[in-house]
């Protein structure tokens, strides 16, 4: 089984990045194979709206994106994460999801079966809603079942390990009720 993490971080020393270490941990105690990508740290151009996608053979671009792809079309969990910022997603993590506008001209195509958030925010209780909204929307327009998300709030105080434990312990319960589907 193969999972790929979609880590929206843009510092791979911030608390999303280990909340994405935690769940990669996770999984590979679970025998999964795990590969953690960090779009902020790819070349990745803007979806333009070229309409080159619209013959169904995906995205024209190459850049970063390819990399993503790849994985993308192997995994079967898919894990999307990325801080609160401004009430949504990173726009790292955005340029990349956007990227993925091929999906509704293709049929068929190889998708992760299951998908799942890992969210955090600044403040004790941060509105995490429009970031689930954008993360649940992507998983449905690609095929891939919600399994489930992780938000957590406090990262201007927070403790980087508590949120990689938290993040693993919730990876680790999702693998166990999610069995060994595809």
């Amino acid at each position: 089984m193969r999972a790929l993490v979609l880590c929206g971080s843009g510092r791979r020393d911030g608390f999303t990045s280990a909340m994405c270490s935690g769940a990669e941990d996770a999984l590979r105690e679970a025998g999964w194979e795990a590969e953690v990508i960090h779009p902020s740290e790819l070349a990745i151009s803007h979806c333009d709206s070229c309409g080159g996608c619209f013959g169904g053979e995906g995205c024209t671009k190459r850049d970063g994106m390819d990399a993503v792809y790849e994985a993308f079309s192997e995994a079967d969990l898919l894990i999307l994460s990325s801080p609160v910022h401004f009430s949504g997603p990173s726009s790292a993590i955005k340029i990349a999801l956007d990227r993925f506008d091929w999906i509704w001209h293709m049929h068929g195509f190889r998708h992760p079966a299951l998908a799942a958030g890992l969210v955090c925010g600044g403040s004790d209780v941060p509105s995490f809603r429009c970031v689930l909204s954008v993360f649940r929307s992507f998983a449905a327009a690609a095929g891939s079942e919600w399994a489930g998300d992780l938000c957590l709030g406090g990262t201007d105080r927070g403790d980087r390990e508590y949120f990689r434990r938290r993040s693993g312990e919730f990876t680790q319960e999702l693998l166990e009720r999610a069995g060994g589907r595809r």
